[in-house]
């Protein structure tokens, strides 16, 4: 009853005050949609200091909105909160993000804006109106893994600062090319010299030839937790203080245009 009312206010609306055709089409979209079941996926974020973010992605089966900006299906973030994760739309920040049917190889951005270091955590609310199950994954493109967080959460601990091309909603990892989340190309990884030094227990990062001159050095453990690299002598060697731990690392070294990452394994 509420569903046919409401469709029918809308069309009356039009013709009562002689709309345009294109704006009759976008109140028929928006009817449509309201008389299609929208499918909800409900995200929660811990911040470091025990607040928590809701996030809302929010499928449209007509197709009415899409992975851009839609007036009316996507909401934009006017908090100013010391620690925040948002869904990143062209650049800007949102905490709910309408788009078209569900497709499990799509892939949905977040950005993570934190003053205070600490533990995060990721957890998965609730799942509406979706017919069959689905899986949601968080994937971290730093350390190319993907957590599945219908059961568990995900948890890691992070510096402060702001991540806006490290962590990503999607639904499967076999339609997720991690690789191109990785900005490595050959030429310049073979400039580098990546190696661990066992007597001095230091990661060390060096540059051939003064090419492409190292800005910064950072290195993640797998749980998500940085140690910043040490600037010696000139821009082209740095040093990492790392204990062996017979663990995965990936390195991060960025230079004036460029971000190159590389994974390693540090052996006791």
């Amino acid at each position: 009853m509420y569903k046919s009312t409401l469709l029918y206010l809308l069309i009356s609306a039009c013709m009562i005050f002689n709309v345009s055709a294109d704006s009759f089409n976008k109140t028929n979209q928006i009817a449509e949609s309201i008389n299609s079941p929208i499918q909800r996926v409900r995200i929660d974020f811990t911040t470091p200091t025990g607040y928590v973010r809701h996030l809302l992605l929010a499928f449209t089966p007509d197709n009415a909105a899409t992975d851009g900006v839609d007036y009316g299906y996507d909401g934009l973030n006017v908090d100013n909160f010391p620690d925040d994760l948002n869904w990143m739309i062209e650049d800007q920040r949102y905490v709910i993000q309408g788009v078209g049917a569900f497709n499990d190889s799509k892939i949905y951005p977040l950005g993570l804006f934190l003053s205070h270091s600490g533990d995060i955590e990721i957890k998965l609310h609730a799942l509406e109106n979706f017919n069959e199950d689905i899986n949601v994954y968080v994937f971290d493109a730093h350390l190319n893994t993907f957590t599945q967080i219908n059961d568990n959460d995900y948890t890691g601990y992070s510096n402060s600062g702001e991540y806006t091309n490290r962590y990503y909603i999607t639904f499967s990892e076999d339609n997720v090319n991690s690789d191109i989340f990785l900005s490595v190309e050959e030429d310049e990884m073979n400039s580098l010299t990546v190696f661990y030094n066992k007597a001095s227990q230091q990661l060390i990062v060096k540059a051939k030839n003064n090419i492409n001159l190292i800005q910064e050095v950072n290195v993640y453990d797998i749980l998500g937790r940085k140690s910043k690299g040490t600037k010696q002598h000139n821009q082209n060697y740095y040093s990492v203080p790392i204990r062996a731990s017979n663990a995965q690392h990936i390195v991060e070294i960025k230079s004036k245009n460029r971000v190159v990452t590389k994974k390693i394994i540090i052996a006791q």
